[in-house]
């Protein structure tokens, strides 16, 4: 079978990669378009991976390319087959009358490291949507800035699936700042 366009050839790899890759399909498509420009260019040069890559790969100039790829081998690979599990979670999860709770909390370990977490409660368990871990000295440990970012992602994660959604948190998050922004 002959492909015409880069496009296709790109596609017919990620769809083979989608087989043995715990990653979502966006990350593979960028995976497949990456090892074809490295093919092409007969190289593992940022730049020259990049002028052999369609435009399709990135709207916009050598430079757009240059910094998609290169935020994708900067980006952890484990975030992403995290999310590819919460994403099958969430697919085959069935909400009674499209409600769920989603707890976030502060966890301390031991004064070793704080977890903060944002999971979805099912019975008496919770499935961690988003967290973040923190040395247990670091001034950031109980940013608002970093429950809000975890609020926004768990939104994005949610959208899709239209649930009415009530969030709980303990009295360590009694601000009204925070209230106002939920």
């Amino acid at each position: 079978m002959y492909f015409n366009t880069q496009e296709e050839i790109i596609t017919k790899i990620a769809k083979s990669l989608e087989k043995s890759l715990i990653l979502r399909k966006k990350v593979i498509k960028i995976l497949a378009s990456i090892v074809i420009g490295m093919i092409l260019a007969k190289s593992t040069i940022v730049s020259k991976i990049a002028e052999n890559l369609k435009e399709d790969f990135c709207d916009g100039k050598e430079e757009s390319k240059i910094k998609k790829i290169k935020r994708f081998f900067n980006k952890k690979i484990s975030d992403d087959m995290y999310m590819f599990f919460i994403e099958d979670v969430l697919e085959r999860f069935k909400a009674e009358d499209n409600k769920v709770v989603i707890v976030f909390d502060h966890t301390t370990c031991d004064e070793r490291f704080v977890i903060l977490s944002f999971m979805l409660s099912i019975g008496k368990r919770g499935i961690p949507l988003y967290y973040k871990v923190y040395k247990y000295n670091d001034a950031k440990n109980k940013s608002m800035e970093d429950v809000k970012e975890g609020l926004r992602k768990i939104k994005k994660m949610l959208e899709p699936y239209k649930y009415e959604v009530t969030v709980l948190a303990d009295r360590g998050f009694d601000s009204v700042e925070l209230f106002e922004y939920i």
